[in-house]
């Protein structure tokens, strides 16, 4: 869920920055020793950050890589520092990504990244109490660690399902929402936008923020809907997305409006 933040984020800021998804590291982090010298790794797009393509060598489900990252004091020079096969080449989960971005985004700012989405955000929201952690250099943690309440993940699918409007002021650039919820990849677990799960049961399409431990923000465009959910399964993904699945097939789908002129058999 709070890779589904950071990619909401990201597109106040190119809107502020006037900076695009094409941007590249060779452009955002020209300075880094390993941009400098690695130009496979210097051509890497925002897009590619945004949609898990970056081709970075990362195995976060069976191997180490994210007990790793967290254990460092420099999350982005831990990520530089690995094998990369090429950009766009192929999907890989890594939540090393959505911290580099944040950090990307501070250094575009020229601001604290955690005031500043405060301002431009949360407050607009009305976001009753929340906590996000911090990366070791005070850039908030792009992949985890932040927490809201229910009311405040459903102030954000609201947002969603509404194309960025909240309370009559457009918060999100025009075309963001679409963008985050375009199908930018395809991987084992479903296709993925930027940040986004897009799911399909039943014939009705929806995306999802989703949370380890099984923390859902589910948008349902066609059925003017968001479904907020929040479980406690940490670590367990199949467990979770089960029981999500079957939760929205009770909750949502099995009483879903009918088209005119049929009858439920």
């Amino acid at each position: 869920m709070t890779k589904a933040v950071t990619a909401t984020l990201t597109g106040i800021a190119l809107k502020q920055t006037g900076l695009t998804v094409d941007a590249t590291l060779a452009q955002l982090l020209p300075q880094h020793p390993v941009i400098k010298a690695e130009p496979v790794k210097a051509a890497i797009s925002l897009h590619q950050l945004l949609s898990m393509q970056a081709g970075f060598v990362w195995d976060e489900w069976t191997g180490d890589d994210l007990v790793k990252l967290w254990q460092q004091q420099e999350f982005v020079d831990y990520l530089l520092q690995k094998t990369n096969s090429g950009p766009g080449k192929s999907w890989a989960y890594n939540s090393a990504l959505p911290n580099l971005v944040l950090d990307l985004l501070q250094h575009q700012l020229k601001q604290p990244l955690q005031p500043w989405a405060k301002q431009q955000l949360f407050d607009k929201l009305g976001f009753s109490q929340y906590r996000w952690d911090t990366q070791p250099n005070a850039v908030p943690e792009g992949a985890a660690r932040l927490w809201l309440t229910p009311r405040d993940m459903l102030k954000l699918g609201v947002l969603y399902l509404q194309q960025g409007q909240w309370q009559g002021e457009q918060l999100l650039p025009v075309g963001w929402v679409q963008q985050m919820t375009s199908r930018h990849a395809s991987s084992p677990a479903g296709d993925y936008g930027y940040y986004f799960w897009l799911r399909q049961q039943d014939g009705v399409s929806y995306y999802t923020a989703e949370g380890d431990g099984g923390q859902y923000i589910a948008v349902f465009p066609t059925l003017d809907m968001v479904l907020v959910l929040t479980q406690g399964n940490y670590l367990q993904w199949p467990v979770y997305k089960a029981q999500a699945d079957a939760i929205i097939q009770q909750l949502i789908l099995s009483s879903k409006p009918q088209p005119a002129g049929t009858t439920g058999g």
